[in-house]
């Protein structure tokens, strides 16, 4: 019964540290992908300023 209820408790903990890693990552892709689409307009801009000239 004791290894029962051990054995539940590793599986919540394991979850439990799972979701929050699913999460951290979660913000960091959104972090990556702002910077993505920042870099990208830059890049353009930078390409519309060559064409200008």
């Amino acid at each position: 019964m004791k290894g029962i209820l051990i054995c539940i408790l590793a599986m919540l903990v394991f979850s439990l540290t799972g979701c929050a890693e699913l999460k951290e990552l979660r913000v960091e892709t959104s972090e990556q992908k702002a910077l993505i689409d920042r870099l990208h307009e830059d890049n353009q801009a930078c390409k519309d300023s060559l064409e200008a000239t």
